[in-house]
């Protein structure tokens, strides 16, 4: 027997609601619509197949008609977007951070998964500044090569050209890890988080003038990670070039 507590978050696709057992365990419950049926199995699929620190313990499902429930363990966290816009942060956190995230995805594709919606609000920070990665609803096989999507996939803005191509890579979540590192260290977003029609019709170009303009304030370790990132996913640094990067491997 569950019983939820407490709506924590409302999507288009779901509902997060704090909830308990039982046994009074905390747990969190993730309320799926049933119109995104296919997605939440995606999701129930990969959690049973997950393990360790990094991801959340799932616990049960079941549907009630409207919406198929997933309860996972509370691990008491906070988003990092959350986390950054109402605590504060250091450079030295931002750097965990960073490192933290790429673990996270880097597990995760040994798995034989990539994730399609890597972004601060995916990662939970929690006990002593651990880091994990939820919401696999969107996740695919990994692939060595560009693969069709088989359900609608990302965040805009987040999102790899080839996302907004119906396409994949296993380098695609390396360009949304970009993407999450330049918003905690600029504040900004590199591509337009509202219209990316603009960005698709200049090929996602970077850096232009906008971009120059951070970079040039940027290490040049750094600078050389992000033009390496973003770039198309046949010539995108995949995990073994982005750890031989020095600012990488100095965090």
């Amino acid at each position: 027997c569950f019983i939820q507590i407490k709506e924590i978050e409302k999507g288009a696709s779901c509902e997060v609601w704090k909830a308990r057992d039982i046994y009074n365990n905390k747990l969190i419950c993730k309320k799926v619509k049933k119109k995104y049926l296919r997605r939440a199995n995606r999701e129930i699929n990969i959690l049973k197949k997950l393990t360790g620190d990094l991801f959340p313990s799932f616990v049960y499902s079941y549907s009630d008609g409207n919406y198929t429930n997933i309860y996972m363990k509370d691990v008491l966290g906070i988003d990092i977007f959350n986390y950054v816009t109402t605590k504060g942060i250091t450079n030295r956190e931002k750097e965990t951070i960073i490192k933290n995230m790429l673990i996270c995805i880097n597990e995760l594709h040994k798995l034989g998964y990539v994730h399609l919606d890597i972004k601060l609000e995916n990662f939970i920070i929690y006990r002593g500044f651990k880091i994990m990665l939820i919401d696999f609803g969107c996740s695919h096989l990994i692939s060595e090569k560009e693969e069709r999507l088989k359900i609608e996939s990302g965040t805009i803005g987040y999102n790899s050209p080839e996302i907004y191509e119906g396409l994949y890579h296993k380098t695609s979540d390396f360009w949304n890890w970009g993407v999450c590192i330049w918003i905690l260290y600029i504040n900004d977003t590199p591509f337009d988080f509202i219209e990316p029609m603009e960005d698709i019709k200049n090929n996602f170009k970077f850096p232009d003038k906008k971009h120059e303009k951070e970079l040039n304030g940027m290490d040049a370790n750094q600078r050389e990670l992000f033009k390496n990132i973003f770039k198309p996913f046949n010539e995108r640094y995949g995990f073994n070039d982005i750890i031989k990067n020095d600012w990488i491997k100095s965090i």
